[in-house]
Order: structure tokens, then sequence, then C-alpha cells
């Protein structure tokens, strides 16, 4: 079973960006990565070179970058859908790459993971499937 599942916050007072995470007493961003990303997008002091220290913040601002109009500065909500997109993306060019998917069965669910006040957590689902002998069946909740 493949889950693709980029998340965010929402605290108590709707403030999306923000959980309340077991252990701390202040509240902190999530994602993380993308919130950072969406102010270097706004400061527009965006770098894009590799960063040694942290290689998948980089790898992540060069993979949604190319998903942005020249000059967009998503709101952390459409940022998150983008993240979303292009992981769909991605998990299914790999699938494609290493699974025989005529002799392998597997579903995959994607969507945005929800982390909401007093640490509920939720996932709104998006794309939703299963590959049986080779085919593709959506699925949807009822």
């Amino acid at each position: 079973m493949y889950f693709a599942l980029p998340h965010i916050g929402i605290d108590a007072a709707g403030q999306i960006g923000n959980c309340q995470r077991s252990g701390r007493k202040e509240t902190s961003p999530a994602c993380g990565a993308l919130v950072s990303f969406q102010q270097e997008l706004t400061s527009g002091t965006l770098r894009l070179d590799l960063d040694p220290d942290d290689l998948e913040q980089s790898f992540l601002k060069q993979r949604l970058l190319r998903k942005l109009t020249y000059g967009q500065v998503p709101s952390l909500a459409d940022l998150t859908k983008i993240a979303q997109t292009a992981i769909l993306e991605d998990l299914e060019r790999m699938i494609n790459y290493i699974v025989d998917t005529s002799r392998n069965h597997y579903p995959d669910l994607t969507g945005i993971q929800i982390h909401g006040p007093e640490e509920k957590t939720f996932v709104c689902p998006s794309v939703m499937y299963v590959v049986v002998n080779g085919k593709r069946q959506e699925l949807a909740l009822s």
C-alpha cells in the first residue's frame, strides 16, 4: 500500500499552518518545510542552491518551484495542495519504475494530513485507487 500525504496544521483558532504537538507548550508550524519555502517566496530571497546541510529542503523547493508560475506566492493551503500533486506524480513515476503492475496488486492513497486542535489528526483524501491485474480502479469514500 502506498500513502503520500503532505501535512498542514490548523490550530484551535482556525489559523492555518500552526499545530500543537505533544510535549510542546507553544504551537509549531506544519509543514515547517512548506512554511519556510513560502516565506522565501514572499520575501523574494529564494535560494535554489543545493544546501548540503538540508538536502531534503533543497530538493523540495526545486521540485515545487516547477509547479509555480513566476512570481506566484501561493497560500500555505494552496502550496500544500501543490505538494500533494507533486508527490502523487513522483510516487506514480517511481511505481512505474519498480513495480510490475501486471503481477503485483497495490492500493494508493494520497491526500493531505491535517493536524487539528487537541492533537487530533485527519486525512483529506485526494486520489485513491487500487491496481489489480494491471487494471486501475478508482476508489471513493461513501
